[in-house]
């Protein structure tokens, strides 16, 4: 992320923005990284992005 644009904490909904994306350090091109905790533990990600597991975020299916 280049930057982020809620506060640790902060509750999040589907769809919203959370960081500005981009090419920062030594990556080789523009991608994403992002953790979620709760509670002080990691948790895997993949509940949060939707059915499927390889929904883009921002496009989840309302169904």
């Amino acid at each position: 992320n280049s930057r982020l644009t809620v506060r640790e904490g902060a509750l999040v909904r589907a769809g919203q923005e959370v960081a500005k994306a981009g090419s920062t350090g030594r990556s080789t091109g523009a991608h994403v990284h992002f953790e979620v905790w709760q509670n002080g533990q990691v948790m895997n990600p993949r509940k949060f992005l939707g059915e499927g597991g390889n929904t883009p975020v921002g496009r989840l299916s309302r169904g």
